[in-house]
């Protein structure tokens, strides 16, 4: 049985993982109908996630499938259910597009190399081991 308690959560920390990358979003990217009408999708109360998962479409109950054999493989310590985020695609979702200038990236790369760079010296200056602030993504938990 899916605990409500946790998929409230979940579904708590979508919506505001999907207003912040809204936020992100310019005006233009998104018009205002395509807002309105994620609004309207992601603002829809959810009451019984299995009966929903049950009357979803055969395509979405196996993309869910397939999703958690994947972090049961993974060894995750939480599980996923159908939100209203699933109703939308992931480019209107998370506002994904490819960039108008591509060949700008070798320069952003260029430039994030040097400031890397300068990053790792002063630490290396102040005696500040930066490995304390790596990333682990063999953590059991995330932590700010």
């Amino acid at each position: 049985m899916i605990d409500p308690q946790r998929n409230v959560a979940a579904t708590l920390l979508a919506g505001a993982l999907v207003l912040a990358s809204g936020a992100l979003i310019s005006a233009s990217a998104q018009s205002q109908a395509a807002r309105e009408q994620m609004q309207k999708i992601l603002s829809q109360p959810v009451e019984d996630y299995q009966s929903r998962e049950q009357a979803a479409p055969r395509s979405i109950r196996e993309r869910i499938a397939a999703l958690r054999r994947k972090l049961e493989a993974e060894g995750a310590t939480f599980r996923v259910g159908y939100t209203t985020a699933l109703d939308l695609p992931l480019r209107q979702l998370a506002g994904t597009r490819v960039p108008a200038r591509p060949n700008v990236a070798p320069a952003v790369n260029e430039r994030a190399q040097r400031l890397l760079r300068i990053d790792r010296e002063s630490a290396e200056k102040a005696n500040i081991d930066l490995q304390q602030f790596l990333c682990r993504p063999d953590a059991a938990s995330f932590d700010w």
